[in-house]
């Protein structure tokens, strides 16, 4: 049985499909946000790609970005605007 579930991790990886992706929506109101995913380990660069405009923007302000010195196994915190934009989505990537 794991043979086959080793198999169809390595055919998917073969297709581009890895396990390494996720969703964050920023924290209102606040100028950080935790994301907290077990994958990440203290060897990780997290890549955060913008959703939708108010996200583009946030990317945009020159105050965005991964706090790489509060990277732990399983956690970074992600600085930002402070503002009540609720809809602050971004898709990211682990590698490491």
């Amino acid at each position: 049985m794991w043979l086959r579930q080793v198999a169809n991790v390595a055919s998917r990886n073969n297709q581009g499909k890895c396990n390494v992706f996720g969703s964050i929506t920023l924290a209102t109101s606040s100028a950080s946000t935790n994301l907290v995913d077990p994958r990440l380990t203290i060897a990780s660069v997290v890549i955060l790609v913008p959703t939708n405009a108010h996200s583009t923007t946030e990317s945009l302000s020159g105050n965005f970005y991964a706090d790489y010195s509060t990277l732990t196994n399983g956690q970074i915190t992600i600085k930002h605007t402070n503002n009540s934009v609720s809809d602050r989505t971004f898709r990211y990537v682990i590698f490491g």
